[in-house]
């Protein structure tokens, strides 16, 4: 059983009152962990004998398993702990505990780490004390995988294993807000032994209760979690590591997790899948024995958790089997096979009820592996044909004998997929040499090989189709239309389109008759004339490609239509049906207004995000099978090769595949075309330094001074280490994204590239000392013959930080505000609200919470003296001893009581039914040499109930891991530091947009960069989404715009009764994307005000707002960073 327990702390009155509340609460485990912090927490010197004995016997008597902390002063990589680390075990080993814990300290390296644990390993072993290695918020995933690997050639694994830290997990850089990422990442022979339970908003090392952070509201992540920890078998203590007030909270959470275990389902085999398919291959031979063990494992757990993993896992075993990489052998035993047939009929009943949404694709997987259960081979004596073909006179001896035991007898009692190869060999045998045989037994064994093909469901497409015909009139015409329109041949484009248009109409017709979804035999004939459909339209999409490729000019209403049909196509085989729906709607309006102005743009966007669907499939693929494959073939012994083509096999001969070859071709015409650059330019400059890939800045670890990165992905609010001079992404995202605002705000020259041809070329200087350069006329890279001048000269920049006032008063109006008592965005604010009663926008209603209310209530706290000890020594930490002070901080701070009075005149300004925007305002952002741009957290959408935690959670972000490195990468003492709040009424806008009032990319003055998006700006600020934003330049003197890009997110973030949800676009419903005049409009409106505020303002701008019922809201503002001119 899984038990749940609580932990020590040095914060508790006495030693004894946390594990005597376990015992009162009926906790099941118990965690010691000697904390001592100067005179409070403690020691294991503290603990006298008797203590010892009375914890011991206390635990044994309620049932509590007991584990101890090993104290984080005693790391085994330095000599000077080993007395520690003894004298903790000795503790452990006194009070009966069953394991102590240990960190994984990975300065010195893992093989360092493994031989200074090794002989822990051992004195606990001998103890009867297992060892718990646990990963901190900087050891990523991969790092426990080689960790266990070297372990493993060195000890016995039984009595070592993994703590899993889910809060560590949650801010780890590689997954941060995404713990069930590192779980997934973990390999699966690493056993997790011990479980840390606490939250975090994957900001810092918060330490926040169960269930009072992002799992209040959606517990779905700590399910998920559950359900992982079922998977592996996990049978140990997940521990809190908190003593809240008031410790009843523990309790609370005890009982939700408690029900969250007993609801989840047990997976079977202590949570391996994969042993059940072992036991099949142990005591099943034949193929009838192989899908009955399938049919009753899949029957068994149906309605359970990991019944996708299930069918993932059933797919890959029965294309092994089907493809004989796993060999069946005759069972000793006589089943016609009609037990076959009727066991193929059962599971394909199963998989019907399971038929719906996204797991549709993966049951389309299994569907073409199971034999025919047609009403023929239903019957007590199917396939006798070949019972008389064995007993004919007018055949040799031998060749009678050898159909008599290879196919008559061997079908009648054993049958698998090796007798279709068997009877093919003879058939060709027999047809190569037609004089030997009489012309009669020929008809005879071609008509018995189609029965047995049709058995086997190896019939061809158009075999196939011809049958349902004969059953289904209603589909006899559209079948024979195909047929016919086949048969005269797809020599040119035209006629491939007509037949990949055919073939979705046909598809269409058979997924829509009623038929299709019974579970009679005729509904498996059209389930799999389906499937074979779809696999015709990948041979049509090939040739269509090869066509194309060799024409000069591309027909482009015929091919978006093909591709329109190709992504329908998509969504009827299950994959991502909404967003095919939207691309296909979007790609048919397109295709019939081709001489529109911007209309290669318009194309590119839809094109690009179709693009992602076919990435996303592959991603998908590669995700939920690749992995599987390769363990259930290792177990299984399938050969190494065919193991590891399986997934490319699966992408390669999908249609999914032809339809990425179509769109890449399509998109390098549309860049020659529009005369685009292969390089999106987001900041101009040159640099130098060795040239490096990453999957994600988070990973870097680099002694090097000066670095050129490539890096795959961006989630946009990354930090940029100093050592960085340039970026090269290699997808999309919004150029004034917060990431984009540092970047030019330090100088670092940032480049954009989803080529193909340009990456590899790239990729050829990998590990190099490089030269780049970028302007709004292109990028350039070479080697580096000597040291370059570079844009990033952080170090020498004073930041000037203005000093604060504060003010007895808890809240005050806007018009009470200037940037020493609320911060220069709060400022800006009540400047844009003066402004806009004379210059035709509007302003959300807004409050601020002055600087030094924070700090108020950190006097009243009875940590205070511990906030500024820590907030004094901060700068002079680095590593762990870092992030634990940044985690300590920020936990005092999410602690902080606010008064109820303050709470209520926020409540008076404000309707009820109002949502709130509750954001930073430190006197560290939005000045004129720092933006600070995505530093310090803002909370959307907050009601009256979650006030005081979503002001928290702004405070707290003043001690985030990010805040704080920038602020000592610009030299800025962090007791200076200090956060306001700007409290505004939330609008959510049609559109939402950023404006700057220079032009980034060339800095030209004379021109506005605007970027906007349906619906919230979340996509813009923060780039949280995949794709590009609607792109453009307006000319100040003028207004003309000139579009660059056009709006291709698959949703808009808006809000309704539940809340900030992602809702699906299609962009021939959002009028931007279409209406020129409207364009034109919004053109003018923006830029127009845009330009007042920069004249106000005395300095270009960083602005963002929406566009609500055809007015402009301005948001905020702030001093646009302008990389200055040589």
């Amino acid at each position: 059983m899984m038990r749940i327990g609580n932990q020590t702390a040095y914060t508790a009155p006495t030693l004894l009152e946390p594990f005597e509340f376990a015992i009162r609460s009926g906790f099941k485990a118990f965690e010691w962990f000697p904390d001592r912090k100067g005179a409070r927490g403690w020691s294991c010197s503290d603990v006298d004998k008797d203590t010892r004995r009375y914890i011991k016997e206390k635990a044994k008597a309620h049932d509590i398993s007991l584990s101890v902390h090993m104290p984080l002063w005693a790391n085994p990589l330095e000599n000077d702990s080993m007395g520690s680390i003894i004298e903790t075990l000795e503790f452990a080993s006194h009070i009966g505990a069953v394991l102590i814990n240990i960190h994984l300290y990975t300065e010195k390296g893992l093989d360092a780490y493994l031989e200074a644990i090794l002989p822990i390993i051992r004195i606990a072993s001998d103890m009867g004390i297992k060892v718990a290695v646990e990963n901190t918020p900087t050891t990523p995933p991969g790092a426990f995988n080689r960790l266990f690997e070297l372990i493993r050639r060195r000890e016995q694994i039984n009595h070592v294993g993994m703590c899993l830290d889910v809060g560590h997990a949650n801010i780890c850089e590689e997954t941060r807000n995404d713990y069930i990422r590192f779980i997934d990442t973990i390999s699966s022979d690493i056993p997790i032994i011990h479980v840390h339970l606490h939250e975090n908003y994957g900001d810092t090392d918060s330490h926040l209760p169960l269930f009072t952070g992002p799992s209040k509201e959606n517990d779905l992540g700590i399910r998920e979690l559950i359900k992982r920890l079922k998977h592996r078998g996990f049978r140990g203590s997940i521990i809190f590591e908190q003593w809240p007030n008031p410790p009843s909270i523990l309790k609370e959470a005890q009982e939700r997790l408690l029900s969250i275990i007993e609801s989840v389902n047990t997976t079977p085999c202590n949570g391996d899948l994969v042993k059940l398919f072992i036991d099949i291959e142990h005591n099943a031979k034949s193929w009838r024995e192989k899908l009955n063990s399938i049919y009753n494992i899949l029957r068994e757990y149906k309605d359970t958790d990991f019944i996708d993993e299930l069918l993932i896992y059933t797919a890959i075993y029965l294309r092994f089997l089907g493809t004989g990489e796993i060999q069946c052998s005759e069972d000793g035993r006589h089943f016609r096979p009609n037990h076959l047939a009727r066991v193929s009929k059962q599971i394909q009943e199963l998989l019907l009820e399971m038929s719906s949404g996204e797991r549709l694709f993966i049951i389309r997987k299994i569907y073409p592996w199971l034999p025919s259960y047609d009403g023929s081979f239903m019957k007590a004596e199917p396939l006798t044909r070949i019972r008389d073909i064995a007993h004919r006179n007018d055949i040799p001896k031998e060749l009678k004998k050898e159909i008599k035991h290879t196919l008559q007898n061997k079908l009648h009692r054993c049958a698998g997929p090796e007798d279709l190869l068997t009877s093919e060999n003879i058939l060709k045998r027999i047809t190569s040499e037609p004089d030997k045989y009489s012309p009669s037994f020929i008809k005879e064994f071609k008509l018995f090989h189609r029965e047995l093909k049709e058995f086997f469901n190896a019939l061809s497409l158009e075999e196939r189709l011809l049958k349902i015909a004969e059953q289904r009139e209603a589909l006899k015409g559209v079948i024979y239309e195909f047929i016919e329109a086949k048969k005269s041949g797809d020599d040119n484009i035209v006629k491939q389109y007509r037949l990949i248009e055919l073939s979705t109409r046909l598809r269409e017709s058979l997924i829509n008759d009623s038929a299709m979804r019974s579970s009679e035999s005729l509904a498996q004939d059209m389930r799999l004339a389906d499937i074979a459909i779809e696999e015709y339209i990948f041979v049509l999409l090939s040739r269509m490609f090869n066509e194309l490729n060799s024409l000069e000019h591309i027909p482009w209403k015929e091919v978006l239509k093909t591709i329109a049909l190709s992504v329908h196509n998509l969504g009827l085989s299950g994959i991502e049906q909404s967003e095919c729906i939207a691309v296909e709607s979007e790609l048919n309006r397109w295709s019939e207004d081709i001489s529109s102005v911007d209309w290669l743009l318009l194309v590119k966007a839809t094109l690009e995000r179709c693009q992602r669907i076919t990435q996303h499939y592959s991603d998908s693929i590669l995700k939920l099978f690749s992995d599987k494959a390769e363990r259930l073939g290792k177990e299984l012994g399938v050969a190494d090769y065919a193991v590891r083509v399986f997934c490319e096999g699966d992408i390669g001969g999908s249609l999914v595949f032809q339809i990425s070859k179509l769109l890449s071709l399509l998109l390098k015409r549309i860049r020659v075309e529009a005369h685009l650059p292969p390089w999106d330019v987001v900041v101009p400059g040159r640099a130098s330094g060795k040239l490096i890939f990453l999957n994600s800045l988070r990973e870097l670890h680099s002694e090097d001074s000066s670095l050129i990165v490539i890096v795959e992905r961006a989630e946009g609010d990354e930090e940029i280490p100093g050592i960085v001079k340039g970026i090269i992404l290699l997808h999309e995202l919004p150029h004034l994204c917060h990431l984009g605002v540092r970047a030019r705000q330090d100088g670092v020259v940032f480049v954009i590239s989803e080529q193909e041809e340009e990456v590899k070329e790239l990729m050829k200087h990998e590990g190099e000392y490089v030269f780049i350069e970028a302007s709004s006329s292109g990028f350039s890279i070479s080697k580096r013959d000597e040291d370059v001048e570079d844009n990033r000269n952080i170090k020498n920049r004073e930041i000037y930080i203005p000093p604060v006032k504060t003010t007895n008063r808890r809240l005050l109006e806007l018009g009470d505000i200037d940037s020493s008592i609320g911060g220069a965005k709060a400022e800006g604010v009540r400047r844009l609200r003066s402004m806009s009663m004379h210059y035709g926008f509007k302003t959300p209603d807004a409050v601020v919470i002055p600087f030094g209310v924070m700090e108020d209530c950190i006097k009243q706290s009875s940590e205070h003296e511990r906030y500024w000890e820590l907030v004094k020594s901060i700068d002079l930490l680095d590593g762990e001893e870092l992030l634990r002070a940044i985690e300590e901080l920020s936990s005092i701070v999410m602690e902080l009581p606010i008064d109820e009075d303050t709470i209520r005149s926020i409540k008076k300004r404000f309707r009820e039914e109002d949502r709130l925007m509750v954001r930073s305002s430190s006197n560290c952002e939005d000045l004129g040499e720092l933006s600070g741009a995505g530093l310090y957290d803002s909370v959307a959408n907050v009601g009256f109930s979650e006030l005081k935690s979503a002001i928290n959670r702004v405070w707290a972000s003043l001690w985030s891991r990010r805040a704080v490195l920038s602020r000592r990468q610009y030299g800025i003492p962090q007791e200076r530091a200090s956060m306001a709040v700007l409290i505004q009424k939330m609008v959510v806008p049609d559109y939402a947009f950023i404006v700057h009032t220079v032009n980034p990319i060339n800095n030209r003055e004379d021109e506005l960069y605007i970027e906007l998006v349906p619906g919230l700006g979340e996509p813009l600020a923060s780039a949280s989404l995949p794709g590009v934003p609607y792109r453009m330049i307006c000319n100040k003197k003028d207004y003309t715009v000139k579009m660059l890009s056009f709006c291709n997110f698959s949703s808009a973030i808006t809000l309704n009764k539940d809340g900030l949800i992602e809702k699906t676009i299609d962009y021939t419903e959002i009028p931007f994307s279409f209406d020129k005049n409207l364009r034109q409009h919004i053109g003018r409106l923006i830029p127009g005000i845009s330009v007042i505020l920069e004249d106000e303002f005395k300095c270009p701008q960083d602005i963002e707002g929406g566009v609500l019922n055809g007015e402009i809201y301005i948001f905020q503002c702030r001093p646009q960073h302008v990389i200055k001119k040589e």
